[in-house]
């Protein structure tokens, strides 16, 4: 807590004095008040103090010395109000004052403590605004973060369960495209297949701002930002495919695109294919970076899910062939095999051996029992 001024009046009791006295006290400002140069000089030794007032008292050479000196020491300010002395020709009034001198003296210090309080006031209330000001900008864009990761992790999940519905590739390239076009609206969308060196084009989106012509469905790795981001294993961008040296093919520059984006697609420490996202706007994607990537992710997810699942829709065509062959040829050659489970005590019959035994299979459950009461007693040793 601040502590309030205090001044020291040194006069004989006048009636200025005295309502000199009651202003300042209203102001809430502590006053003394001595009848002589001897007790100031006390007071002023025991007390701080921030302004003595001299009134109508005779002051020897050495006693306005000593109040000088005191005053200094005490770091106030020292005005005379009447002096007959020349040692104080440097004070704020150095000659005979009248009282209403003194109370226009005293009415300016009251305005100027006023004016002063107003303007710490004042520099306070503006340090207060400022401090509100940062707080609420601060406030905001912790909010518009949140919100702008909200909308992210909303795009993503609803790209993923698209995704996830998928099973061919042709249904996750599709699906990829319009998730990402439907939740982002970027103008260019591509996906390319990584095959050793080559980038093989698998679907493509373009928006109405984009005069897209592609010249090839084949890009090889290392070549152009989206061959790049597949030799390096890691997203490339580009602020300005114009005065960009690493677009090295001019189909994009041609389409009137600005900004690109290519982010190879990697799932499970295997790298699948590339994609590339363009705007013909000034944009820089690396700011949501983590966002892209992720949804990449789950790109490369789909694409790894689907490429698995053809290989195994592919894997049953051929077992389903094999035992095709298989039964045409034990049919044509009347031969037949089984198979015995022994921990499930289970035995299977081909269709070829159900027909050798006339048997259907709909209505005989082949076991060890029942094949050997149909062999012939003399045979079963």
């Amino acid at each position: 807590m601040e502590r309030a001024a205090h001044i020291l009046i040194v006069d004989h009791g006048s009636l200025a004095f005295e309502g000199a006295a009651r202003l300042l006290r209203a102001e809430g400002l502590a006053v003394t008040r001595a009848g002589g140069v001897q007790e100031a000089l006390q007071i002023a030794h025991d007390r701080p103090l921030d302004l003595i007032l001299v009134g109508d008292v005779s002051l020897a050479a050495g006693e306005s010395e000593g109040l000088r000196r005191e005053a200094a020491l005490a770091g106030a300010t020292l005005i005379a109000h009447c002096d007959e002395s020349p040692s104080w020709a440097d004070v704020t009034l150095s000659a005979r004052a009248t009282d209403r001198d003194l109370l226009v003296l005293v009415t300016t210090l009251l305005r100027l403590r006023r004016a002063d309080a107003a303007a710490a006031r004042a520099q306070e209330y503006e340090r207060a605004c400022l401090d509100l000001q940062h707080r609420e900008r601060a406030w905001r864009e912790t909010e518009r973060a949140l919100r702008d990761r909200t909308t992210e992790l909303r795009d993503l999940n609803a790209l993923t369960m698209r995704i996830g519905g998928a099973l061919s590739l042709d249904e996750v390239v599709r699906a990829s495209l319009d998730g990402i076009a439907q939740s982002l609206s970027p103008d260019l969308i591509v996906i390319y297949a990584r095959q050793q060196d080559r980038l093989v084009l698998l679907g493509e989106h373009s928006s109405e701002d984009v005069a897209w012509h592609r010249t090839r469905s084949v890009h090889h790795v290392g070549q152009c930002l989206c061959g790049l981001a597949a030799q390096q294993g890691h997203a490339v961008y580009s602020r300005d495919l114009a005065s960009d040296p690493r677009c090295t093919l001019a189909e994009c520059r041609e389409a009137g695109l600005h900004a690109f984006a290519a982010l190879p697609l990697t799932a499970e420490g295997e790298q699948w294919g590339v994609l590339g996202i363009a705007s013909v706007r000034a944009r820089d994607y690396r700011p949501m970076e983590s966002f892209w990537e992720a949804i990449a992710g789950s790109v490369a997810l789909g694409i790894r899910s689907a490429l698995l699942h053809g290989q195994l829709e592919e894997r049953v065509r051929e077992l389903r062939a094999s035992e095709a062959r298989l039964s045409e040829a034990q049919r044509i050659a009347r031969l037949g095999h089984w198979e015995y489970d022994r921990q499930k005590d289970e035995l299977h019959w081909s269709d070829e051996l159900y027909r050798i035994w006339q048997r259907d299979p709909a209505r005989f459950a082949p076991t060890v029992e029942r094949f050997l009461e149909s062999i012939h007693p003399d045979d079963r040793a």
